[in-house]
């Protein structure tokens, strides 16, 4: 359940990109959430994004839910079998295990004039030298998803997520060495940054 603040903290976010053209205000929405700064910080809450403007897909995608919920959108979830080694990885990032590691990848569901299109706010656009960052998009047909995938999970309840979640995760969890790769890569993402 939201608390007031975080309440609060939506609606300010929401306010800043208040348009009367909706079309605009959707994209103004997307564009601001897609150019926080990716990082891997396993704390999975959308207001924590909102002050350090810097996350990965799991809380971009959960704040993109809750403010297009509020803006009167239909949206899902959605998650399908991810590992680093199915993007881009400089030489010193590849040959560690965590690069394996299966994992899941998040993005949204939207319902635009009663269709369902999918976005990924993934990648901020500094990274698209390397990444799919999607930009001028038509909103009409869905966005490319940052990874291949050959099946969509999109859970109905909170207990159908962890289920979910627990399916396409490495039941070994996050170890210290995995900790490890993770900042290195999230120094190499912060490099890129302009």
């Amino acid at each position: 359940m939201q608390n007031l603040n975080s309440t609060n903290i939506v609606e300010s976010f929401i306010n800043q990109h208040r348009c009367e053209n909706k079309i605009a205000e959707r994209i103004a929405i997307f564009e601001s959430v897609r150019d926080f700064l990716y990082q891997i910080n396993w704390v999975n809450n959308p207001e924590k994004l909102l002050e350090r403007r810097e996350w990965y897909c799991a809380v971009k995608h959960r704040l993109l839910k809750m403010v297009y919920d509020q803006l009167w959108y239909k949206t899902q979830l959605c998650f399908v079998p991810f590992s680093f080694d199915m993007v881009y990885l400089p030489d010193f990032l590849k040959n560690w295990w965590y690069a394996n590691k299966k994992w899941y990848h998040v993005f949204l569901n939207v319902n635009i004039d009663w269709q369902w299109v999918y976005i990924d706010a993934t990648f901020n656009s500094e990274l698209k030298t390397y990444y799919v960052v999607n930009e001028n998009r038509d909103w009409i047909s869905s966005q490319n998803i940052i990874c291949d995938y050959d099946k969509i999970y999109v859970p109905k309840s909170s207990e159908e997520e962890w289920e979910i979640k627990k399916k396409l995760s490495d039941p070994r969890g996050i170890t210290a060495g995995d900790n490890v790769w993770l900042e290195k890569y999230n120094d190499w993402i912060k490099s890129l940054k302009k």
